[in-house]
């Protein structure tokens, strides 16, 4: 039993009401259940109850036993002299406030709804990843469909505050920001850490100045994250690394540039197409292409625009290699529709959005809100589970909205903190109680 289960049956008053008594005899009667606050001080405010006739108003603090009051050390704090009942689920003692006038108890453990109970102990014990998959079948898809929804703008408004945090690092250059989220989203999951350190390394108005020099630019890019031998007693392997060291070994003296370690670059049960290297090519060309990333990026109002954006293909040596010095089939390298697709959820929306955070621009957030809409949902094993379970997941708003409310939510088992479970929970069949009071 949770204290957050008790504040969720009196907030819905999910309990057999009639006849309430306090622990001491006082009758009780619920005029105002009161308003849920987060913040320190008493758990409702604003309540209106009827005790022995007399309406009180005032907030109400709820506790698993009557003896918690005490282990808080409420009875010596003056903020807990407003509360006007003690909600418990057992009173095994009397409670007083500081000024030492009695608080009345009133005791809810017997009068809670049984299949309400159980669906809550059904939840928390539940072996299930998505722990409320027994019972989705019942919740109305509206209901799905809304959490979802408020999740993926959950999601979004969290980033928004991220990248605002980043752009002020930047002096709100846009392009540097967006260079930076470009950056991390070309490494994907598994090689987003390096991606990021390299966008910190090596600066947007460094790649700027070189912009319009791409093999100056893929010896900066490869240099900075440790693919070449700056040392003169190794030996490139090919022609085209031997240029690319030659010019890295200028470039990192004149710019005092260190390189990442290549142990953080991760390689294992990568396919050949999503190589660091390859990345880290296509990143290149990118920045050789469009040097000024925001401005590029800033008209992308569908996934269509987004995707034919990205359609920048490496430099001739990369048709033929994977990694450097080691010559394989001849394949053009674009970038494919899984990697646009990252980097448009986690880049090119978001960054827009801060953007329009920052100008309050809600026309714009608006719109970056339905392009979301148009970009492909995204396929990883979160949102496969919502699937299997019914959940409607057709666009990247709702991979978005399925993955938060799965970190949010489903893994630490916080359904009294989901829309879903409370459906799930405040839907018990009716019941008497004429045998139990």
């Amino acid at each position: 039993m949770q204290e957050e289960f008790i504040h969720f049956i009196w907030q819905t008053t999910s309990f057999d009401t009639r006849e309430l008594k306090a622990t001491t005899g006082e009758t009780i009667e619920i005029i105002e259940a009161g308003q849920l606050q987060h913040n320190s001080g008493p758990d409702f405010e604003n309540a209106i109850i009827r005790i022995n006739g007399q309406m009180w108003a005032g907030n109400v603090e709820i506790h698993l036993q009557s003896s918690d009051w005490f282990d808080h050390n409420h009875d010596s704090d003056r903020a807990y002299d407003s509360v006007i009942l003690h909600v418990c689920y057992a009173c095994n003692r009397e409670v007083f406030r500081s000024n030492g006038s009695r608080i009345p108890c009133l005791e809810i453990g017997s009068r809670i709804f049984p299949k309400l109970r159980s669906k809550y102990d059904w939840l928390l014990q539940s072996s299930s990843k998505l722990t409320c998959a027994s019972f989705l079948n019942d919740v109305q898809p509206e209901i799905k469909n809304e959490e979802i929804t408020l999740r993926f703008l959950n999601r979004m408004e969290f980033k928004i505050q991220s990248i605002l945090k980043v752009a002020s690092k930047c002096e709100f250059d846009w392009n540097a920001v967006m260079y930076r989220y470009v950056c991390r989203a070309f490494g994907a999951w598994v090689n987003s850490q390096p991606f990021e350190l390299l966008s910190r390394r090596l600066s947007f108005n460094l790649i700027s100045k070189y912009a319009d020099k791409p093999n100056l630019i893929e010896a900066l890019f490869f240099g900075v994250a440790g693919f070449l031998y700056a040392n003169k007693d190794e030996i490139p392997r090919d022609e085209y690394e031997h240029a690319l060291v030659n010019e890295f070994r200028f470039l990192s003296k004149k710019h005092n540039l260190t390189s990442i370690s290549t142990d953080q670059w991760k390689f294992m049960r990568l396919r050949p197409a999503n190589f660091p290297t390859i990345r880290l090519a296509q990143l290149s060309a990118l920045m050789s292409e469009k040097p000024e990333l925001y401005s590029e990026m800033k008209d992308l109002n569908s996934w269509k625009m987004i995707r034919n954006t990205f359609k920048t293909e490496p430099s001739e040596y990369w048709k033929s290699h994977y990694r450097l010095g080691e010559i394989s089939n001849s394949k053009a390298k674009i970038p494919g529709s899984s990697l646009i697709q990252n980097i448009a959820i986690n880049a090119i929306i978001p960054v827009r959005l801060a953007n329009a955070h920052w100008k309050n621009d809600l026309k714009s957030k608006n719109e970056l809100i339905r392009v979301m809409t148009t970009i492909p949902s995204e396929n990883n094993k979160v949102v496969r589970m919502f699937l299997e379970n019914g959940f409607e997941i057709p666009n990247a708003a709702g991979s978005q909205g399925a993955y938060q409310l799965y970190h949010e939510s489903c893994m630490n088992r916080n359904c009294l903190h989901c829309g879903i479970g409370k459906t799930i929970l405040e839907e018990p069949e009716i019941e008497t109680y004429t045998d139990k009071i």
